[in-house]
């Protein structure tokens, strides 16, 4: 390889992986804090308002503290991080921001925050994604495979795919019984002509 290309290249690579890990890091996480600020304040709006929760509620106290503390530690948010704190966490014990949520008594108040409660979620589990180059690919080569095997047992020709294997595979079956009779005769003839 030419000198001055491999050295363009080396060049190229070396931007790519200052960029996934310095500016584009900053970005996610920019965006992530964005995101869980707006979730936050929609969790103001309606504990502030005549949402049906108060800003004494427990749903409301459990949710705004865990939001606060993600947009908080989002900066250490990787899957790595993940991982260890899991591996080092002791028994999983119920989560108390779904509890209190579900003993919320209006169903229109706890619809709207479990919504606000699944896009923090959401949120947080793009972040970890978006700040692992490695895992998003993986990610999203998992959905492209899930995506199109959906597709294919979706697809009108299945059913017509299906029937000619069957075909194939009873063809191949029936092969399969006739070569051994096929194999007998033919060792047959050659000892009698012999």
């Amino acid at each position: 390889m030419d000198p001055l290309l491999e050295f363009i290249a080396w060049g190229y690579l070396a931007a790519i992986v200052w960029f996934l890990w310095g500016p584009w890091q900053d970005h996610c996480i920019d965006v992530a804090r964005q995101n869980l600020f707006a979730a936050r304040d929609d969790l103001f709006d309606l504990a502030s308002g005549d949402g049906g929760i108060s800003f004494s509620d427990n749903a409301y106290v459990e949710l705004r503290e865990y939001t606060n503390s993600l947009i908080r530690f989002s900066h250490k948010m990787t899957w790595v991080w993940m991982a260890a704190l899991f591996g080092a966490a002791p028994a999983p014990r119920p989560n108390p921001v779904s509890s209190h949520i579900s003993s919320i008594e209006d169903p229109e108040t706890r619809k709207a925050v479990e919504r606000i409660w699944l896009r923090v979620s959401e949120t947080t589990v793009k972040l970890i994604v978006s700040r692992s180059p490695l895992l998003a690919l993986l990610i999203g080569l998992v959905l492209v495979v899930h995506r199109v095997s959906s597709f294919i047992q979706k697809s009108p020709f299945t059913g017509l795919r299906m029937q000619v294997f069957g075909v194939i595979e009873t063809e191949t079956t029936n092969a399969a019984r006739v070569e051994p009779v096929l194999h007998a005769q033919s060792a047959h003839k050659l000892n009698q002509a012999a």
